[in-house]
């Protein structure tokens, strides 16, 4: 008998979209995760004599072909999040660097004009002790978020919200098997680095990307955004099809403390600059430490460049700015060096 904090989420990349796959894929998740399904149902609305205040008649009432959305939310591990990952982004490489050091790189491009699709199961533990699984294939991530909190206690968490095409109930429940000693990667650990400005040398796939810029010490939060504005409304007559891709927009938020005036100046002038943000832990690999890297060579400073005044309390700015392509680069770089010996 299961106890009420023994839910789980699990998932796995499907071949075809929309075949739900037995999932395989485990990792802690946080408990305001949540799924709905849509039953897109019909009513007719036709007239009729005698209906009590004029209400529909319920014999009038069935299930269309319904809709699903998902909420998932996961801290920031060294194992585990590539499959969930590849899905948000479209294109990925997974390759072993030394030993059993594994390197990943993941770039918004997509095959075509779909992106990699999940089945994805969340089971709910009843009050009677019983995991009740939800399954939900042809799931399509329309917006992935990375949010690195304030606070040296602060933990990096990851938010996917996606569209599902199906939900079935009776499907069986999926082993929990997450990776084993992942480690977690802390918002604002003494190993986060933070580079502004300068050129970036993109990741291979081997090697990490770096920064001609200088390091910057006073971003007190940062968040990362990728909307993926995928179309999913392609109803078909018994069926919804396959969401397609729209454009990509990728964005940041962080939280900076006024001692200068390069932000301020960026803003005003619209100059580009680059950002790059690595963390690691302590989790030894065959060749270094478990790292997660974010790599942005063309950001335009949009608002929040010029703080506000304070009554006595640290002027600090609220910065938003978005990434673009420099005709040459992606417009972002997520790497992550892992022990995972698959994507």
């Amino acid at each position: 008998m299961a106890n009420l904090t023994d839910h789980q989420l699990m998932s796995v990349a499907e071949s075809t979209y929309g075949t739900a796959v037995a999932v395989s894929r485990a990792v802690p998740f946080l408990p305001d995760s949540k799924a709905e399904w849509d039953p897109t149902p019909y009513q007719g609305k036709g007239l009729w004599v005698g209906a009590p205040g004029g209400v529909f008649r319920s014999d009038r009432r069935g299930a269309g072909i319904g809709q699903g959305t998902i909420t998932e939310k996961y801290e920031a591990v060294s194992k585990g999040l590539g499959v969930a990952l590849n899905a948000a982004f479209g294109t990925s490489t997974h390759t072993l660097t030394t030993g059993t050091t594994y390197q990943q790189v993941f770039t918004p491009t997509a095959t075509g004009t779909v992106l990699p699709s999940r089945t994805v199961q969340l089971a709910i533990v009843d009050n009677a002790g019983t995991a009740r699984p939800e399954t939900f294939a042809g799931v399509t991530v329309d917006e992935l978020e990375l949010e690195l909190p304030e606070g040296p206690d602060s933990i990096a968490t990851w938010t996917l919200t996606s569209d599902a095409k199906t939900m079935l109930t009776a499907t069986a429940l999926g082993t929990w098997t997450p990776a084993a000693s992942a480690s977690l990667f802390g918002g604002w650990s003494t190993t986060s680095v933070v580079t502004l400005g300068g050129t970036i040398t993109p990741p291979t796939t081997t090697v990490l990307a770096s920064s001609s810029g200088s390091v910057v010490t006073d971003l007190m939060s940062l968040t990362f955004s990728l909307k993926n504005n995928i179309d999913s409304s392609r109803w078909g007559l018994g069926t919804r099809g396959q969401p397609t891709v729209g454009r990509r927009e990728l964005s940041l938020k962080w939280s900076q403390e006024f001692t200068a005036q390069t932000v301020r100046d960026l803003q005003i002038s619209q100059g580009k600059t680059s950002l790059l943000v690595t963390l690691t832990t302590g989790e030894a690999l065959s060749t270094g430490f478990a790292t997660l890297q974010l790599a942005f060579p063309a950001v335009f400073i949009d608002t929040g460049a010029l703080p506000d005044p304070t009554d006595g309390e640290t002027v600090k700015g609220d910065v938003s700015a978005s990434l673009l392509w420099d005709g040459t680069l992606q417009p972002a770089y997520l790497v992550t060096r892992t022990a995972d010996a698959a994507l």
